[in-house]
C-alpha cells in the first residue's frame, strides 16, 4: 500500500484535531496537559496497583480501620450481649482443680462427657469442642457423638496425613468437624485458611494413600451445620469459594454468657442457661505477659475469636475485599481523572484537590467498612494519587514554560512589527521631508555655481549634496525595503545580489524553484526572511573574504528551504555558542517565523558557510 493511501484514512482525524487545538490555543495547551495528565494517571495505575508492597501496606492498615470502626461503633451502639452464643471456659483454675492440662487420656474424656450430658440436658442448638481430643477414644464420649447429632469436633496439629487427628470413631461420630487454624491479630480480624487433609478409612494404612480432602475451618463447620439445622446463615460453599479472599470480623463490643467447665460439671446452671444456643467449650488462658511490652499480653482467648467470628457469620456481616478486577478499574478511573485535573491546576488548587481526594478515599474506605462490610483498597489508589500529584506538577511547569516562552514570541513578534513600523515611518519622512530639502539646497548650489562663475566650492557643495541624497536613499530603502511592494519578493532577493555585486567583486547567483508564488508567503514572513539574507550577505561582504554568493529557494513539500552559500573562509569556532549579534538577529527573525536557522560547511566548495532556513507553509498560514 502506497504512503499516499495510508494516510487518507488519518486525514479526517487531522483536520478534527486541528479544529480542537484551534479551539484550545495556538499550540491546545490546555488538551495536551488533559491528554498527557490523563496518560499519566494510567501509567501510574499500571506501576502501583498491583505492587506487592502497597499489598503489604494495605493489609497492616486493617488495624487502624478496626480501630476507626471500634471507637465509632462503640460511640453508637456500646455493648451487645449475643443471644445465639454461649461460652464454657476451661481456665487454668479448672485444670489446676481437676488436674487435667488436655483431653487426650481416658479420664480426662470421661469427664468431658459428664459436662457435655450436662449441657445437652439444657437442649442446646449445638456443641463446639475447641478441645483437643488427640490420643485416645472413650466410649462414654462415642456414645454421646451417636446420641446428640449436635456435636461439632475441633481439629488441632497437622492436617496433612492421620497422625494427629482424633480418632476415626470420634470423625465419624460427630455432626461436623473443622480446624482450629483459624489466624486472628490484635485487629479482632480472621482470615479463613484453605486446607486439605488426608482422610483414612478404618482399618486402612497409611501408605495406601487417599486423595487430599478439603476441610473448612471449625467457624464454617459450625456455620455450615447451623444452616442444615436452621435454615438460616451464609451457604458453607460460598465461603470456601471464597476462602482466599473473605474476611471474619468483629468491632462491635459482642459480650457473651459465659459458664466455667466447673460450674457445668457440678450442673450449677439453669434449665434455659443454654437452650437453642451455640455453646462453644475451649481453653481460656489467665491473660498473662508474654514480655516486657504491653503488646505482649495475651487478653482475648481463641474461645472469643471463634465466637467472634461465629456471630459474624451468623449475622452476615463478614467482610468481602473488593474485586480485584474492580479495584484496578476503580483506580484506574481515579488516576485519570485525577491525573488530568491535576494537570491544568496551579499548585495550590492542586494541592486542595489532592488532600479533598485522600479524604473521600478513607471516608469511602471507613463508611464502606463499616456500613457495607466491603474492604476497598486505601495503600494503591493514595499511591496513585501521589504519583499523579508529582507527575503532575512537572506537566503543569512543562506547559506553563511552553505558555511562557508562546507569549514570549508574541511579544517579540508585536515588538517587531511595531519596529518596523516606526522604521517605515521614519523612511517615510526621510522620503517625503529630508530628500526634497536635500534636493533644494542641491539646486541653490547650481544657483551659486552660475552666479560665482570659476568658484570652485558651489560645485563640491553640489557634489557632498548628490552623496548624501544617495546615501540617505539607502538609508531609507535599509529602514523599509520598497523593493519588497513594487518587485516581489523573490525579485528583492536578487536585487540584494545586484547590490554585493555592484558594491564588490563577489560573483553571485540566484536560483529559485517555480512550486510557490510570492503569494503563498504572508508580507511579515517575506520582510524576515529578506532581513536574514540582508544580514548574511552583509557578514559575506564584511567578513567571509569569500568569491562566489548563491542564494536558492526550493519548496520541499510543506517546507520552504531558503539558503545562502559562500565559498569564502569560513564561520569562527565557536561564533554560534558566542551568540554574536549578527547570529542572535537571524535566530530571533526564525523565531518569529517559526522557523529554523542552521550554519554549516557548504558540500560543494572546501571552505565557507551556507545559512540554511527551513520554514514550514502550516506557520506561514496561520501568520497571515
Amino acid at each position: 500500500m502506497s504512503e499516499g493511501s495510508m494516510s487518507l484514512p488519518v486525514a479526517p482525524l487531522k483536520r478534527l484535531f486541528s479544529v480542537i487545538l484551534l479551539a484550545q490555543g495556538k499550540n491546545g495547551l490546555l488538551l495536551q496537559r488533559l491528554f498527557w495528565g490523563a496518560l499519566l494517571g494510567c501509567l501510574s495505575t499500571f506501576l502501583l496497583a498491583g505492587s506487592p508492597y502497597l499489598n503489604n501496606l494495605e493489609s497492616n492498615m486493617l488495624e487502624w480501620r478496626y480501630m476507626v470502626a471500634d471507637k465509632i461503633s462503640s460511640m453508637t451502639h456500646g455493648e451487645k450481649t449475643s443471644a445465639q452464643i454461649s461460652l464454657v471456659n476451661f481456665d487454668d483454675n479448672t485444670q489446676f482443680e481437676l488436674g487435667v492440662a488436655r483431653f487426650n487420656d481416658l479420664p480426662s474424656q470421661q469427664v468431658l462427657a459428664e459436662a457435655i450430658e450436662h449441657i445437652e440436658k439444657c437442649e442446646p442448638a449445638m456443641v463446639v469442642l475447641d478441645l483437643d481430643l488427640r490420643g485416645t477414644t472413650c466410649p462414654a464420649l462415642v456414645k454421646l457423638f451417636q446420641r446428640y447429632h449436635n456435636i461439632v469436633l475441633a481439629l488441632f496439629g497437622n492436617l496433612e496425613g492421620n497422625i494427629d487427628l482424633p480418632s476415626p470413631a470420634y470423625l465419624t461420630n460427630t455432626a461436623a468437624f473443622g480446624y482450629d487454624e483459624l489466624p486472628d491479630d490484635s485487629s479482632g480480624l480472621a482470615r479463613q485458611l484453605s486446607v486439605t487433609y488426608q482422610a483414612l478409612a478404618p482399618n486402612t494404612s497409611a501408605s495406601a494413600g487417599n486423595p487430599l480432602v478439603p476441610v473448612p475451618s471449625l467457624t464454617e463447620a459450625v456455620i455450615n451445620l447451623n444452616r442444615l439445622m436452621r435454615g438460616t446463615g451464609p451457604d458453607i460453599q460460598l465461603l470456601m469459594n471464597g476462602a482466599a479472599s473473605s474476611l471474619y470480623f468483629s468491632f462491635r463490643k459482642m459480650t457473651y454468657s459465659a459458664r466455667s467447665f466447673l460450674e457445668v460439671l457440678h450442673g450449677d446452671i439453669g434449665a434455659e442457661e443454654f437452650k437453642n444456643k451455640i455453646v462453644i467449650m475451649g481453653s481460656t488462658p489467665t491473660p498473662r505477659h508474654l514480655g516486657t511490652s504491653k503488646e505482649n499480653t495475651l487478653t482475648y482467648p481463641r474461645l472469643k475469636v471463634h465466637a467472634d467470628a461465629i456471630s459474624t457469620l451468623l449475622d452476615n456481616e463478614q467482610i468481602y475485599p473488593f474485586s480485584p478486577q474492580l479495584s484496578q478499574i476503580f483506580i484506574m478511573f481515579l488516576g485519570i481523572v485525577f491525573g488530568a485535573t491535576a494537570s491544568i491546576l496551579n499548585f495550590g488548587r492542586r494541592s486542595l484537590v489532592f488532600i479533598t481526594c485522600a479524604i473521600c478515599l478513607f471516608v469511602l474506605a471507613q463508611v464502606s467498612f463499616q456500613l457495607f462490610h466491603l474492604l476497598i483498597p486505601i495503600a494503591p489508589p493514595l499511591a496513585v494519587l501521589i504519583l499523579c500529584f508529582i507527575l503532575a506538577t512537572f506537566i503543569h511547569l512543562d506547559t506553563d514554560l511552553r505558555i511562557r516562552n508562546r507569549e514570549l514570541a508574541q511579544a517579540r513578534e508585536s515588538m517587531q512589527i511595531r519596529a518596523e513600523a516606526e522604521r517605515q515611518r521614519i523612511a517615510e519622512d526621510l522620503h517625503d521631508e529630508t530628500l526634497p530639502t536635500l534636493s533644494a539646497v542641491a539646486r541653490m548650489a547650481d544657483q551659486l555655481n552660475k552666479e560665482l562663475g570659476n568658484n570652485p566650492i558651489p560645485a563640491q557643495m553640489r557634489e557632498r549634496l548628490d552623496f548624501t541624497a544617495s546615501e540617505m536613499r539607502r538609508v531609507i530603502n535599509d529602514l523599509h525595503p520598497s523593493v519588497l511592494e513594487t518587485m516581489g519578493f523573490k525579485p528583492a532577493l536578487d536585487n540584494l545580489l545586484t547590490i554585493l555585486a555592484r558594491n564588490s567583486v563577489i560573483e553571485t547567483h540566484f536560483t529559485s524553484d517555480d512550486n510557490f508564488a510570492d503569494e503563498d508567503i504572508s508580507k511579515f514572513c517575506q520582510l524576515q526572511l529578506y532581513r536574514i539574507v540582508q544580514e548574511c550577505l552583509n557578514n559575506v561582504h564584511k567578513h567571509a573574504k569569500a568569491t562566489v554568493v548563491t542564494i536558492n529557494i526550493a519548496q520541499r513539500g510543506n517546507k520552504l528551504i531558503l539558503s545562502v552559500v559562500d565559498n569564502g573562509v569560513g564561520m569562527p569556532a565557536g561564533i554560534l555558542n558566542n551568540q554574536s549579534h549578527g547570529v542572535l538577529n537571524i535566530k530571533q527573525r526564525a523565531q518569529l517565523i517559526a522557523a529554523r536557522a542552521d550554519w554549516k560547511r557548504p558540500s560543494q566548495y572546501s571552505s565557507g558557510t551556507e545559512v540554511r532556513i527551513e520554514m514550514s507553509f502550516n506557520n506561514n498560514k496561520e501568520m497571515k
